[in-house]
């Protein structure tokens, strides 16, 4: 059985994180025995496994994947963005400053 902090630490996340993912509220199964919060390993390696991702979404960006700005039409990256079926977003170069005129 593992504690709170085993488990902050073998996630790499606080204890906070941790007490909410602990059910009844948060998706991992524990044992609440009085104060303490225990956690089987077998439970943790399920969580870690439903949270893992096996394949792209080819139908879009995925929501927490930034969004990539291209500075020029001839790159290297363009090229796999048109491959791979998606529309990059260009971006201007880069400006040059205008000093402000002095009245």
């Amino acid at each position: 059985m593992l504690s709170v902090l085993d488990v902050a630490d073998y996630l790499g996340v606080s204890r906070q994180t941790v007490y909410s993912l602990a059910a009844p509220t948060g998706p991992i199964p524990c044992y609440r025995i009085g104060r303490r919060v225990l956690f089987l390993d077998d439970d943790i390696q399920n969580y870690l496994n439903k949270c893992r991702y096996t394949e792209a979404n080819r139908d879009g960006p995925a929501p927490s994947r930034p969004t990539v700005r291209l500075k020029s039409e001839t790159s290297d990256l363009l090229s796999i963005f048109r491959e791979l079926g998606c529309k990059p977003k260009l971006t201007p170069g880069p400006s040059v400053r205008k000093k402000p005129k002095n009245y």
